[in-house]
């Protein structure tokens, strides 16, 4: 518990815990107590992620996936063979965090990677607590939105 004898954090906010959550914290030392294990399981994670995450360039629109540990961010693309973006207009990022969302999953759209405008992406950032087999459900509904999408 927080400071105010329920489940505020530092800054106030109330953050729900599950029982899973709970029992994550638990495992991993607590909060603020597991920091160094949680990295040192992340690095373990990091190669089955991306390698996951490798399956999606099956999809034409997927220029390029790169990132370290739990942070990734997959390119988008008009053209894989050129690199070509996708027009602006398009909002492909957007786009596909919404429908992502739809499929249960929240991601990061950015744009303007390549020129400043150009260029679409998205993050995406699972919880250090992240299970392996949670990390291939998120790629599969990944692969779920992209499929959705192009």
């Amino acid at each position: 518990t927080g400071r105010h004898g329920d489940d505020r954090h530092h800054d106030g906010h109330a953050q729900p815990r599950s029982g899973e959550h709970q029992r994550r914290q638990d495992r991993e030392g607590g909060e603020g107590g597991g920091g160094r294990e949680l990295v040192e399981r992340v690095a373990r994670l990091e190669a089955p992620f991306f390698g996951a995450l490798a399956s999606l360039r099956a999809n034409p629109a997927v220029g390029d996936i790169r990132g370290r540990g739990f942070l990734a961010a997959i390119e988008f693309v008009a053209d894989r063979e050129t690199r070509q973006p996708f027009d602006r207009a398009h909002r492909f990022a957007e786009r596909f965090a919404g429908r992502a969302f739809a499929n249960g999953l929240i991601v990061w759209p950015n744009a303007g990677n390549v020129d400043g405008t150009n260029g679409d992406l998205v993050i995406v950032a699972p919880p250090f607590t992240t299970t392996e087999e949670e990390l291939e459900e998120i790629v599969r509904r990944l692969d779920r939105t992209l499929k959705e999408m192009t």
